[in-house]
């Protein structure tokens, strides 16, 4: 269903057994990551 408060784009899925969290900010730190990067997705700068 439809939430406001998820970017758009982005995914959380909740079940059961767990919580997903494929939203923007998330994906966009494990990528900073994976690069050795800390940077904080900023959606006013779209980056």
């Amino acid at each position: 269903m439809a939430d406001a408060a998820v970017t758009r784009g982005g995914c959380i899925v909740e079940s059961d057994i767990g919580i997903i969290d494929a939203s923007i900010e998330s994906r966009w730190r494990r990528a900073a990551a994976a690069l050795g990067s800390q940077a904080a997705w900023s959606e006013e700068s779209g980056s």
